[in-house]
């Protein structure tokens, strides 16, 4: 099929050699500290998703979903 496709009767498929990806080499205390940080993130924003539906404004008796207003 792939012959008719392209018109040329002497087409021939071959086998690619498989490729080995490239190695990676990270420092074992950067990798530390990216897991730290994405630890600090995500506890950081389930308390700021937490505490933001808690919060009301006096004023208005109204949510404050502006992380703005907290700061």
């Amino acid at each position: 099929m792939a012959r008719k496709l392209v018109g040329d009767p002497n087409l021939e498929l071959v086998e690619m050699p498989a490729v080995k990806p490239p190695e990676v080499h990270m420092d074992p205390s950067l990798i530390e500290q990216y897991e730290h940080e994405i630890v600090v993130s995500y506890i950081t924003i389930k308390f700021l998703s937490r505490s933001l539906h808690k919060l009301h404004s006096p004023m208005m008796g109204m949510k404050i979903y502006d992380v703005a207003h907290l700061f």
